[in-house]
């Protein structure tokens, strides 16, 4: 519902909103659902993933 507020109105609530991540859970998710989510979680962590450069070729 729309409650008048425009952006920039409460600026630590947008802030914070901003940094949250909701996950879609509730009781009535199938398994399918449920490993959707993962999986897409998983994936949004592998392409991101940062690389630390190898220290194996000092010796």
């Amino acid at each position: 519902a729309e409650l008048g507020y425009k952006p920039g109105d409460l600026p630590i609530t947008e802030g914070v909103a901003n940094q949250c991540l909701s996950l879609p859970i509730y009781p009535e998710m199938t398994h399918d659902q449920q490993d959707y989510v993962v999986e897409q979680i998983a994936d949004f962590f592998f392409y991101f993933a940062v690389v630390e450069p190898s220290l194996a070729h000092i010796a």
